[in-house]
């Protein structure tokens, strides 16, 4: 039923998403409190007026929610409930509505951006034999490829600082995917093995700003207490890329070609740089909104004058816990990229796997995986003890981690079953640690030392650029370790660097201590 302003009449409580075409729902019965807040564009409930929906007239100021946006909040955003605010019934709270909206929004633009990144990333694990083919390249040649990558990626995660510095977050993504896909479309072009290695060196810098940025534009939108659900849901978009990437070059590969699976998916990689410079919004101020980082960090965080601070290397470390964080996410990086690499091979060669066999369990690693990323993201924002200290639950996961890995040989070799288990176990286990470290850890870290939102982009760039040092020297770790103590003994020695994990991620998780001008009395009681 429609009351006087067009305000919906509902039957109990107004939920808080349901939006009339003239901005507002008021409070049960048509109160004139409620139209009033129906009338100033917001959502009256029960005495408290709540801000409308983001539309491009309320965004410039105007007083509209607007039509089209509130059908789109009544049937998405109340999917998205778990990552909304709770309301308090302060003066904050009228806003909340449209800051929920435009956080949901942005967090899945972040989310099929960094998806389709991996569109040029993946074909080339999928064209390897039939370029090998066509070209007559050597397996060195394929490696140097894949080195080339990895070394690249780690140099442009270690550069970012004096990037950030220099240009906006939004002009960097936007860069480095057009880069990234320019970059793939041409490695499908051409035949020269010095031009392949460096075409993919060049994708590989590219791509490493990609991932520090996505987390410092989504710290901007998400508060702590929901930060690790929002990073664990956006970091899973890691594993849909990998798998849809996988699929469209497949079906491009049998179609047009090893050329055709590189330089296709190469496309879509390029439509998300343009995609996110048309719509996405790096500071939650540019459309009227609160920056969720200006909540938490320190107010002297920023330069005397008012300007952005700039962070060197030398500063970036400087910031308490980052080098533990560092080396933990180092360790992390070698057992999964280890595990996800040659678990399959172990099978077949040393359990008696056939490859489809062993191929299914590379699949359940993965897809335990992303309940892993999911699970551990919730379990940090909903455990007390976890909040602010997610490193703690990281720890738990690696001592968990080490006896599944001194297991894992055995149990695969006794039956197919037991080793369905103990791989979706260690899948499970891993992945968490692995996309909290490297975001919303780091992000906890800045937040912790008072550190203002300029320091997220580099200080994320180099965690992530420690773990890409780490991804990049596997293959010789496994390499060393199979050669010295054997394969059967490889899971030993991964078993033992998850349990080094351990006291590098409990240093990480102890209180950062700061100044205090109180009398020793004072700090004594």
């Amino acid at each position: 039923k429609m009351g006087p302003l067009g305000v919906g009449r509902v039957p109990g409580p107004t939920p808080w998403f349901c939006l009339t075409e003239q901005g507002g729902a008021g409070r049960r019965g048509g109160s004139r409190r409620g139209h009033l807040a129906a009338a100033a564009g917001g959502v009256g409930l029960r005495g408290r007026s709540f801000g409308a929906m983001p539309t491009p007239a309320s965004a410039a100021g105007g007083a509209s929610g607007g039509y089209g946006r509130s059908r789109w909040a009544c049937c998405v955003l109340p999917l998205l409930g778990p990552l909304r605010r709770r309301s308090t019934g302060t003066a904050t709270d009228a806003a909340e509505p449209q800051a929920g909206a435009w956080a949901s929004w942005m967090l899945l633009m972040n989310f099929v951006a960094y998806t389709s990144l991996y569109f040029a990333r993946k074909p080339l694990s999928v064209v390897k034999v039939a370029m090998q083919d066509s070209l007559g390249i050597s397996t060195g040649t394929l490696a140097s490829i894949e080195t080339a990558f990895l070394a690249m990626y780690a140099a442009g995660q270690i550069a970012l600082p004096a990037l950030v510095s220099r240009f906006a977050a939004k002009q960097l993504l936007v860069a480095g995917y057009l880069a990234a896909g320019a970059a793939c479309a041409a490695f499908g072009l051409v035949q020269s093995p010095s031009l392949l290695v460096g075409l993919w060196a060049l994708n590989g810098l590219a791509q490493s700003i990609c991932y520090p940025l996505h987390i410092k534009v989504l710290s901007s939108w998400f508060p702590s207490e929901r930060r690790g659900r929002a990073m664990s849901l956006w970091a899973t978009s890691a594993q849909v890329g990998g798998v849809a990437s996988v699929a469209l070059a497949a079906w491009a590969l049998g179609a047009f070609g090893w050329r055709g699976a590189v330089v296709v998916p190469a496309l879509v990689a390029a439509v998300a740089g343009l995609m996110m410079a048309a719509f996405l919004v790096e500071e939650p101020e540019s459309v009227g909104l609160t920056n969720q980082m200006a909540l938490s960090s320190s107010p002297g965080s920023g330069t005397s004058s008012g300007e952005v601070e700039s962070y060197s290397l030398g500063k970036v470390l400087r910031i308490p816990r980052i080098a533990s964080l560092m080396v933990a996410y180092f360790f992390v990086k070698v057992l999964r990229y280890v595990l996800m690499l040659w678990l399959p091979f172990f099978l077949v060669r040393h359990c008696g796997m056939s490859t489809g066999l062993a191929a299914m369990m590379s699949c359940v690693f993965d897809g335990a995986g992303a309940f892993g990323v999911l699970a551990t993201g919730a379990l940090s924002d909903l455990v007390p003890v976890f909040r602010g200290r997610r490193t703690l639950l990281a720890a738990a996961q690696c001592a968990l981690l080490a006896p599944a890995l001194f297991a894992l040989p055995a149990v695969s070799a006794a039956s197919h079953g037991g080793a369905v288990l103990i791989v979706a176990l260690v899948g499970f286990l891993i992945a968490g640690p692995e996309a909290m470290l490297g975001s919303a850890s780091a992000v906890d870290c800045c937040e912790a030392a008072g550190r203002g939102r300029e320091a997220i982009g580099p200080a994320a760039g180099l965690v992530n650029a420690a773990g890409s040092v780490g991804a990049a020297m596997q293959g010789t770790l496994t390499a060393c370790a199979a050669a010295w103590f054997g394969w059967g003994s490889l899971f030993k020695v991964l078993g033992c660097i998850s349990a080094l994990c351990v006291p590098a991620l409990l240093n990480v998780a102890r209180p950062v201590k700061r100044p205090s001008s109180a009398p020793r009395i004072v700090k004594l009681l």
